[in-house]
Protein backbone atom coordinates (compact mmCIF):
# COMPACT_ATOMS: atom_id res chain seq x y z
CA UNK A 1 0.00 0.00 0.00
CA UNK A 2 1.40 3.33 -1.07
CA UNK A 3 0.86 6.81 0.29
CA UNK A 4 0.64 9.30 -2.57
CA UNK A 5 1.89 12.87 -2.14
CA UNK A 6 1.68 15.80 -4.54
CA UNK A 7 4.60 18.21 -4.37
CA UNK A 8 5.51 21.54 -5.91
CA UNK A 9 8.87 22.67 -7.22
CA UNK A 10 8.20 26.41 -6.80
CA UNK A 11 10.68 28.51 -8.72
CA UNK A 12 11.36 32.21 -8.60
CA UNK A 13 12.71 33.10 -12.07
CA UNK A 14 15.83 35.18 -12.50
CA UNK A 15 15.13 38.91 -12.25
CA UNK A 16 18.23 40.24 -14.01
CA UNK A 17 20.35 38.81 -16.79
CA UNK A 18 23.30 36.81 -15.44
CA UNK A 19 26.85 37.81 -16.31
CA UNK A 20 28.27 36.37 -19.50
CA UNK A 21 30.82 33.60 -19.37
CA UNK A 22 34.20 34.18 -21.09
CA UNK A 23 33.07 32.16 -24.12
CA UNK A 24 29.78 34.06 -24.37
CA UNK A 25 31.66 37.36 -24.12
CA UNK A 26 33.99 36.36 -26.97
CA UNK A 27 31.03 35.40 -29.15
CA UNK A 28 29.29 38.68 -28.33
CA UNK A 29 32.37 40.70 -29.28
CA UNK A 30 32.80 38.67 -32.48
CA UNK A 31 29.24 39.29 -33.70
CA UNK A 32 29.47 42.97 -32.72
CA UNK A 33 32.63 43.30 -34.85
CA UNK A 34 30.94 41.52 -37.77
CA UNK A 35 27.93 43.82 -37.48
CA UNK A 36 30.15 46.92 -37.53
CA UNK A 37 32.09 45.71 -40.56
CA UNK A 38 28.93 44.96 -42.57
CA UNK A 39 27.01 48.09 -41.60
CA UNK A 40 26.85 51.43 -43.43
CA UNK A 41 28.32 54.61 -42.01
CA UNK A 42 26.02 56.61 -39.78
CA UNK A 43 25.44 60.33 -40.26
CA UNK A 44 27.88 61.07 -37.44
CA UNK A 45 30.58 58.85 -38.97
CA UNK A 46 30.09 60.51 -42.36
CA UNK A 47 30.47 63.90 -40.73
CA UNK A 48 33.64 62.77 -38.94
CA UNK A 49 35.09 61.54 -42.25
CA UNK A 50 34.25 64.84 -43.93
CA UNK A 51 35.86 66.74 -41.06
CA UNK A 52 39.09 64.79 -41.48
CA UNK A 53 39.10 65.46 -45.23
CA UNK A 54 38.37 69.13 -44.67
CA UNK A 55 41.17 69.54 -42.10
CA UNK A 56 43.62 67.76 -44.41
CA UNK A 57 42.61 70.08 -47.22
CA UNK A 58 43.06 73.15 -45.00
CA UNK A 59 46.52 71.99 -43.93
CA UNK A 60 47.50 71.51 -47.55
CA UNK A 61 46.26 74.97 -48.47
CA UNK A 62 48.15 76.59 -45.61
CA UNK A 63 51.37 75.05 -46.85
CA UNK A 64 51.00 76.59 -50.26
CA UNK A 65 53.14 79.66 -50.56
CA UNK A 66 50.96 81.55 -52.95
CA UNK A 67 47.32 82.01 -52.07
CA UNK A 68 44.92 84.62 -53.21
CA UNK A 69 42.99 86.84 -50.80
CA UNK A 70 39.70 85.24 -51.84
CA UNK A 71 41.05 81.81 -51.10
CA UNK A 72 42.13 82.91 -47.63
CA UNK A 73 38.69 84.29 -46.94
CA UNK A 74 36.98 81.07 -48.10
CA UNK A 75 39.16 78.94 -45.81
CA UNK A 76 38.36 81.17 -42.83
CA UNK A 77 34.63 80.90 -43.57
CA UNK A 78 34.80 77.11 -43.85
CA UNK A 79 36.78 76.86 -40.61
CA UNK A 80 34.26 79.01 -38.79
CA UNK A 81 31.34 77.03 -40.23
CA UNK A 82 32.76 73.71 -39.00
CA UNK A 83 34.05 74.97 -35.66
CA UNK A 84 32.34 72.09 -33.77
CA UNK A 85 33.61 68.90 -35.38
CA UNK A 86 32.30 65.38 -34.92
CA UNK A 87 35.22 64.60 -32.59
CA UNK A 88 34.33 67.60 -30.43
CA UNK A 89 30.76 66.32 -30.23
CA UNK A 90 32.01 62.90 -29.09
CA UNK A 91 34.02 64.52 -26.30
CA UNK A 92 30.94 66.47 -25.19
CA UNK A 93 28.84 63.30 -25.20
CA UNK A 94 31.44 61.36 -23.21
CA UNK A 95 31.61 64.11 -20.59
CA UNK A 96 27.81 64.15 -20.32
CA UNK A 97 27.73 60.35 -19.97
CA UNK A 98 30.34 60.41 -17.19
CA UNK A 99 28.37 63.08 -15.35
CA UNK A 100 25.18 61.04 -15.75
CA UNK A 101 26.69 57.84 -14.34
CA UNK A 102 28.36 59.80 -11.56
CA UNK A 103 25.00 61.19 -10.43
CA UNK A 104 23.26 57.84 -10.92
CA UNK A 105 25.91 55.94 -8.99
CA UNK A 106 25.31 57.96 -5.85
CA UNK A 107 21.67 56.82 -5.62
CA UNK A 108 22.17 53.03 -5.39
CA UNK A 109 25.04 53.54 -2.98
CA UNK A 110 22.80 55.26 -0.42
CA UNK A 111 20.08 52.67 -0.98
CA UNK A 112 22.62 49.86 -0.55
CA UNK A 113 23.59 51.22 2.87
CA UNK A 114 19.97 51.16 4.00
CA UNK A 115 19.48 47.70 2.56
CA UNK A 116 22.52 46.29 4.34
CA UNK A 117 21.35 47.89 7.56
CA UNK A 118 17.92 46.28 7.24
CA UNK A 119 19.53 42.90 6.55
CA UNK A 120 21.61 43.31 9.67
CA UNK A 121 18.46 43.98 11.69
CA UNK A 122 16.86 40.84 10.29
CA UNK A 123 19.88 38.76 11.19
CA UNK A 124 19.74 40.06 14.75
CA UNK A 125 16.13 38.85 15.02
CA UNK A 126 17.14 35.39 13.86
CA UNK A 127 15.70 35.43 10.33
CA UNK A 128 18.29 34.25 7.83
CA UNK A 129 18.90 35.84 4.45
CA UNK A 130 17.40 32.79 2.71
CA UNK A 131 13.98 33.76 4.09
CA UNK A 132 13.52 36.16 1.19
CA UNK A 133 13.38 35.62 -2.55
CA UNK A 134 14.95 39.04 -3.15
CA UNK A 135 18.48 37.65 -3.33
CA UNK A 136 20.65 36.16 -6.06
CA UNK A 137 18.59 38.02 -8.63
CA UNK A 138 20.55 36.51 -11.53
CA UNK A 139 19.76 32.93 -10.43
CA UNK A 140 16.67 30.74 -10.25
CA UNK A 141 15.64 30.16 -6.62
CA UNK A 142 13.72 27.14 -5.31
CA UNK A 143 11.38 27.25 -2.31
CA UNK A 144 12.20 24.72 0.43
CA UNK A 145 9.99 24.22 3.48
CA UNK A 146 10.16 22.27 6.72
CA UNK A 147 7.26 19.84 7.06
CA UNK A 148 6.17 17.08 9.36
CA UNK A 149 6.09 13.72 7.57
CA UNK A 150 5.40 11.03 10.13
CA UNK A 151 7.58 11.76 13.13
CA UNK A 152 10.22 13.70 11.22
CA UNK A 153 10.24 17.45 10.65
CA UNK A 154 12.72 17.95 7.83
CA UNK A 155 13.50 20.21 4.89
CA UNK A 156 12.28 19.45 1.39
CA UNK A 157 9.99 20.61 -1.37
CA UNK A 158 6.46 21.39 -0.13
CA UNK A 159 4.19 18.33 -0.42
CA UNK A 160 0.66 17.33 0.59
CA UNK A 161 -0.95 13.89 0.77
CA UNK A 162 -3.48 13.09 -1.95
CA UNK A 163 -6.67 11.82 -0.35
CA UNK A 164 -10.20 11.05 -1.46
CA UNK A 165 -11.07 11.98 -5.04
CA UNK A 166 -8.31 14.60 -5.37
CA UNK A 167 -5.95 14.47 -8.31
CA UNK A 168 -2.29 15.41 -8.29
CA UNK A 169 -3.11 18.74 -9.92
CA UNK A 170 -5.98 19.63 -7.57
CA UNK A 171 -3.94 18.65 -4.51
CA UNK A 172 -1.03 20.78 -5.75
CA UNK A 173 -3.37 23.75 -6.30
CA UNK A 174 -4.72 23.41 -2.75
CA UNK A 175 -1.15 23.28 -1.45
CA UNK A 176 -0.24 26.45 -3.36
CA UNK A 177 -3.29 28.31 -1.99
CA UNK A 178 -2.42 27.37 1.58
CA UNK A 179 1.31 28.03 1.26
CA UNK A 180 1.51 31.18 -0.87
CA UNK A 181 -0.31 34.54 -0.70
CA UNK A 182 -2.26 35.87 -3.72
CA UNK A 183 0.47 38.38 -4.63
CA UNK A 184 2.82 35.48 -5.37
CA UNK A 185 0.76 34.78 -8.53
CA UNK A 186 1.71 31.10 -8.45
CA UNK A 187 1.30 29.31 -11.78
CA UNK A 188 1.45 25.50 -11.93
CA UNK A 189 2.71 24.19 -15.26
CA UNK A 190 0.88 21.20 -16.72
CA UNK A 191 -1.06 18.34 -15.17
CA UNK A 192 1.63 15.66 -15.37
CA UNK A 193 4.43 15.46 -12.78
CA UNK A 194 8.02 16.10 -13.83
CA UNK A 195 9.58 13.71 -11.30
CA UNK A 196 8.73 11.09 -8.69
CA UNK A 197 10.57 10.19 -5.50
CA UNK A 198 9.93 6.86 -3.76
CA UNK A 199 11.00 5.62 -0.36
CA UNK A 200 9.74 3.32 2.39
CA UNK A 201 9.81 3.33 6.17
CA UNK A 202 8.70 0.95 8.92
CA UNK A 203 5.67 1.72 11.04
CA UNK A 204 6.74 1.70 14.70
CA UNK A 205 3.38 1.95 16.45
CA UNK A 206 -0.19 0.68 16.25
CA UNK A 207 -1.54 -2.57 14.92
CA UNK A 208 0.66 -2.41 11.82
CA UNK A 209 3.87 -1.98 13.80
CA UNK A 210 6.89 -3.30 11.91
CA UNK A 211 5.20 -3.22 8.50
CA UNK A 212 6.80 -1.31 5.64
CA UNK A 213 4.98 1.74 4.37
CA UNK A 214 5.78 3.02 0.89
CA UNK A 215 5.63 6.69 -0.11
CA UNK A 216 5.46 8.14 -3.61
CA UNK A 217 5.98 11.90 -4.10
CA UNK A 218 5.02 13.37 -7.46
CA UNK A 219 6.36 16.86 -8.20
CA UNK A 220 4.92 19.49 -10.52
CA UNK A 221 6.68 22.63 -11.67
CA UNK A 222 5.34 25.98 -10.49
CA UNK A 223 6.48 29.57 -10.94
CA UNK A 224 5.85 32.69 -8.88
CA UNK A 225 6.05 36.35 -9.83
CA UNK A 226 9.74 37.21 -10.06
CA UNK A 227 9.14 40.62 -8.45
CA UNK A 228 7.50 39.11 -5.36
CA UNK A 229 9.92 39.21 -2.43
CA UNK A 230 8.74 35.86 -1.03
CA UNK A 231 8.96 36.82 2.64
CA UNK A 232 5.39 35.90 3.67
CA UNK A 233 5.31 32.18 2.91
CA UNK A 234 2.83 30.42 5.21
CA UNK A 235 5.03 27.47 6.12
CA UNK A 236 4.23 24.94 8.84
CA UNK A 237 5.29 26.02 12.31
CA UNK A 238 8.01 24.15 14.13
CA UNK A 239 6.80 21.60 16.70
CA UNK A 240 8.87 23.24 19.45
CA UNK A 241 7.07 26.54 18.86
CA UNK A 242 10.18 28.56 18.00
CA UNK A 243 9.01 31.65 16.13
CA UNK A 244 12.40 33.24 15.47
CA UNK A 245 13.47 30.68 12.87
CA UNK A 246 11.92 30.68 9.41
CA UNK A 247 10.64 27.29 8.26
CA UNK A 248 11.10 28.12 4.60
CA UNK A 249 14.09 29.09 2.48
CA UNK A 250 14.71 30.34 -1.06
CA UNK A 251 17.81 28.55 -2.26
CA UNK A 252 19.73 27.94 -5.45
CA UNK A 253 20.75 24.42 -6.45
CA UNK A 254 24.13 24.54 -4.69
CA UNK A 255 22.62 25.71 -1.38
CA UNK A 256 20.23 22.76 -1.07
CA UNK A 257 22.99 20.69 0.54
CA UNK A 258 22.81 22.97 3.59
CA UNK A 259 19.16 22.09 4.19
CA UNK A 260 18.33 18.65 2.76
CA UNK A 261 20.17 15.77 4.39
CA UNK A 262 18.71 12.90 2.33
CA UNK A 263 21.33 12.34 -0.38
CA UNK A 264 19.02 10.15 -2.47
CA UNK A 265 16.38 12.89 -2.45
CA UNK A 266 19.02 15.45 -3.45
CA UNK A 267 20.08 13.34 -6.42
CA UNK A 268 16.45 13.10 -7.49
CA UNK A 269 15.98 16.87 -7.26
CA UNK A 270 19.02 17.53 -9.42
CA UNK A 271 17.54 15.38 -12.20
CA UNK A 272 14.79 17.92 -12.94
CA UNK A 273 15.85 21.21 -11.30
CA UNK A 274 17.95 22.73 -14.06
CA UNK A 275 18.97 26.36 -14.60
CA UNK A 276 18.46 27.67 -18.11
Amino acid sequence: MWKIFAGLCIRRPAVVTPQLSPLQRQIQEFFAEVEVQRSHLSAHEVRHRNDLEHMAKMAQENQESKQSTTRHQTSRDNAAASLLTAKDMELVWEAAAKEFWKELGSVPQSEGVNESASIGERNETGVTSTATAWRKLDRILILLTRQRLGKSFNWGLPVVEVTGTSTLRSAAEDLARVLLPPEAQCMIVGNAPVAVHKYAYRIDEGKEKGRKQGVQMYFLNAYVNKLWHGENVRAEEAPDGRSGEANFAWTCIEEMDDFITDKQFLRRLRTFIVEY
